[in-house]
Parts: C-alpha cells; structure tokens; sequence
C-alpha cells in the first residue's frame, strides 16, 4: 500500500520535471535515474544496518520497512520505463525469451532454495528477487512472437488463479504462517518444494473466499461514481419529450 501512495506522490513531480526536457531521451534518463536511486537506497541502508549497525535479521522494522523495500517498487517502475523507452524495438526472440524465463525462474527458486540466516542471499534477498521478478516479466512481456510461456499463462484453465491472484498475494503468508506453527511444513531445503506446493494448495481457497467476499463486492464501490466523479443516478427519470 505504501508503494502506490508513494506512487501517487512521485508520479505528478515526475511529470512536472519530464515537461521541462523537450528531448525524449532525457525525459526516460530522469525516470530511469529516479528508479535506479530508489533501487539503490534499500542495498545502502541494507549494507548499513546488516554490516556496519550488527541489526540482527530479526528486527523486521529494519528489514521489512519502507526503506529496506523500496528495491521492488524500483524494480518494477524501472521495468515499465524500459518498456516504454522501447516500444516495439529490440524485441526478444523466442529463444532468447525463453532463456531470459527461465534463467528468472530458476534464479527465483535457487534464491529461496539457498537463503540460510545472515547469508548473502538471505540478507539482500528482497532486491536480488526485485531484479529476477523484473527480468521474468520482461521475458515475458517484450517478445516478437508469443512463446509457449505465453500460452500456458493464458490458458483458460488458469484464468481463475489469475483472478484471485492479487487475495493469494494477500493471503499466503498468513496461511504459510499458520501451516508452520502447526508443524504442518516440512522443513529444511529438501523440504522446500513439498512446502510451496502445500502453502500454494492450502491459499487457494482463502484466496477464493477473500476475493469473492471481500475484493469483488468492493470493487463494486466504484460503480457509485459517473465519469465525471459525481454520484451515479442509478435511477434516472425519462427524458421530457
């Protein structure tokens, strides 16, 4: 939440300077350079707090606050500069999105797979998956010809999960918390897989619930507003004739 407020809040200054530069390639430099310096922030302090201030990893006030998070909102807001800044050029080829995928996929797992406590990967986890979720869907997006990635991610099948996705992003870990307290998770790296397909399995219904419960019914909220902002008349008298 506090990533899109905080959007809210760049974007408008980023307009206002992108209207001051009449070349295009010094408007996608601010925003490229205003990404990167958000990205950058979160390795500083990260750096600071790990190895210079001895923080324990567990103190989620300076691990998981704002400016220790910042790395994924960079991420993605560098990644939709990128695809502006490109439009239709330099698209991938098959061959080279598909090893873009799944060197991403396989950077992600190894990642998880390999984060030990106070560990390199573990300490810089968050930025380094910012990084790899950033080239996944670049893989993913900027392609000249649909790929079999592609398809498997608008198979109809899988149309539900997408719908429900952003309760399952909500919901997972509550759920992969209380599935550990129970002592219902394997444990260990060899555990892992079994770990993510039972987390995965046991979200899906909170996620359905959430969203059929909760998300939908208020997404309805913004049928009460016309175009222009105003109450919607719902019950309009007929034209005089």
């Amino acid at each position: 939440m506090l990533f899109y407020l905080v959007l809210v809040g760049l974007g408008p200054l980023a307009v206002r300077a992108c209207r001051r530069l009449r070349r295009r390639s010094a408007r996608i430099a601010v925003c490229a350079g205003g990404c990167l310096a958000l990205y950058a922030a979160p390795l500083v302090w990260i750096t600071v707090a790990h190895y210079a201030l001895g923080i324990p990893h567990t103190d989620w006030v300076a691990y998981f606050g704002p400016q220790a998070r910042f790395g994924g909102f960079a991420a993605g807001m560098g990644l939709a500069v990128l695809l502006a800044a490109l439009g239709d050029r330099a698209r991938l080829a098959p061959p080279t999105a598909l090893l873009l995928t799944g060197l991403a996929l396989a950077g992600l797992f190894c990642l998880s797979l390999q984060s030990d406590a106070e560990g390199f990967t573990f300490t810089y986890y968050h930025p380094i998956a910012a990084a790899l979720w950033a080239l996944l869907l670049f893989g993913t997006l900027h392609i000249r010809r649909r790929t079999f990635w592609n398809r498997f991610l608008t198979a109809r099948w899988l149309t539900p999960v997408g719908l429900i996705s952003y309760s399952l992003f909500i919901w997972h870990e509550p759920v992969m918390l209380l599935l550990h307290n129970a002592g219902l998770l394997p444990t260990g790296p060899s555990g892992f897989p079994w770990a993510l397909l039972i987390v995965f399995l046991a979200a899906l219904p909170a996620a359905a619930a959430s969203y059929w419960l909760i998300e939908y019914p208020a997404s309805l909220l913004g049928r009460l507003k016309d175009g222009h902002g105003r109450p919607r008349d719902f019950y309009p008298e007929p034209a005089l004739r």
